[in-house]
């Protein structure tokens, strides 16, 4: 008799066996025929009459899926993460067992063309692409897209990944975006069809990460005495980031506050487009750098060192780092843009004009001059009009209502 974990192993689960994650992709079509089985027995006990298996990709560790499917399930949505979007056509007679409905969502759709530098082999990517999104559409799968950025942020073929882009939208039956002017922003190079257009902003990241240092501890993890100002940029490290920007303002940050500290810290990714500028924050003594992965526990020793957080995009749509500050109740400075105009709360923002290294300086210094009781009493606010719990409903009572396959 097999044993219960090489039974697991083999795709056939344990009567006691759970599933704590909805995040991490799955390794084999059995597991995903397995997840659709066990979601739809679970959607039927809930009494949905016409289910829907969301097929999430790419699936990824992102706290964002979390948060945006924390209430699928109860609304009648069963997300099922899957290797490639071709997996999504395993979905389908499982589904017709039960009249449910399948939808391919996808996120972010930088896979497509990951790593991809020569424009022959970008177009046929693209190609192969808009076939298979065209055999799940003949096997009546809806497609709904997300849209989580302009462009991936390293494209290397921008006009292959517009037309991919565009191949998605003349597809997809819904399109879901989160900053409030998504339509106007890309309308110069992407038509977003109103009437398939639904918006629910991204949630908050509140309770999302560990949280129970306090400032003294943190500032002891981080080396930066209590009374130093300290400001950070938090995330990967790219350069539309716009560390090099925040370099370039330091010199005239210092006069305003002496003996500031600037800690940067997050995934590098390609060595080659960050290298200078790396090399350049590590040579300044007030900057404090960790150009690595944080681990989600880490998080806090950063964000409760800082007093503010700073955001020298030089392009941006949405914004998960944003979110990560509010939740731990920090300040934020960041250019003047539409993507960013809904957060552009003098409570708990200070915004400036790109392109002027003294307007970065003078709005990280008036963003340090804020209460800190309003700042928390601001940030507190806002993330509670970002209830993961209320999006995520919001979010699956859209698929019900618009997916009509």
């Amino acid at each position: 008799m097999a044993s219960r974990i090489s039974a697991h192993r083999d795709g056939l689960r344990p009567e006691n066996a759970i599933l704590l994650d909805l995040r991490p992709g799955v390794a084999r079509l059995d597991d995903i025929a397995l997840e659709a089985t066990d979601a739809l027995r679970s959607l039927e006990a809930l009494g949905h009459p016409r289910p829907i298996l969301l097929a999430c990709y790419p699936p990824g560790p992102s706290p964002f899926y979390s948060l945006l499917y924390a209430r699928a399930l109860e609304c009648g949505v069963a997300p099922i993460p899957i290797r490639t979007i071709a997996d999504a056509a395993a979905l389908v007679p499982i589904a017709a067992v039960d009249g449910a409905r399948v939808v391919l969502h996808l996120h972010w759709l930088y896979k497509v063309l990951e790593g991809v530098t020569n424009p022959a082999e970008g177009w046929r990517r693209v190609a192969e692409f808009e076939a298979e999104l065209d055999r799940l559409l003949e096997r009546s799968v809806a497609i709904v897209w997300t849209v989580h950025n302009i462009l991936p942020h390293d494209a290397r073929l921008p006009e292959c990944e517009l037309t991919l882009r565009r191949a998605v939208v003349a597809r997809a039956s819904a399109i879901h975006v989160m900053a409030e002017a998504t339509e106007s922003i890309l309308a110069p190079d992407l038509l977003l069809p109103t009437g398939r257009v639904f918006r629910v902003p991204h949630p908050a990241f509140t309770g999302v990460y560990p949280d129970w240092v306090d400032r003294p501890h943190a500032r002891r993890v981080l080396g930066i005495p209590p009374s130093v100002p300290a400001i950070g940029l938090i995330g990967s490290l790219r350069p539309y980031k716009g560390l090099a920007d925040l370099l370039d303002a330091l010199p005239a940050l210092t006069l305003r506050r002496a003996g500031i500290r600037l800690v940067v810290a997050g995934d590098v990714g390609s060595v080659s487009d960050m290298e200078e500028t790396i090399d350049r924050a590590i040579a300044e003594p007030r900057v404090l750098i960790h150009p690595r992965h944080i681990p989600d526990d880490r998080i806090q020793d950063l964000m409760r060192g800082l007093d503010a957080v700073v955001l020298p995009y030089q392009r941006v749509l949405n914004s998960a780092a944003l979110m990560l500050a509010l939740a731990f109740d920090r300040p934020v400075v960041f250019p003047r843009d539409p993507a960013l105009a809904e957060f552009a709360d003098p409570a708990l923002a200070v915004t400036y004009d790109r392109g002027s290294s003294d307007a970065l300086a003078e709005a990280i210094d008036r963003v340090l001059a804020l209460p800190p009781d309003d700042v928390v009493n601001a940030t507190r606010r806002f993330c509670a009009t970002r209830d993961p719990a209320l999006l995520s409903r919001s979010f699956a009572m859209e698929l019900q209502e618009r997916i009509v396959v």
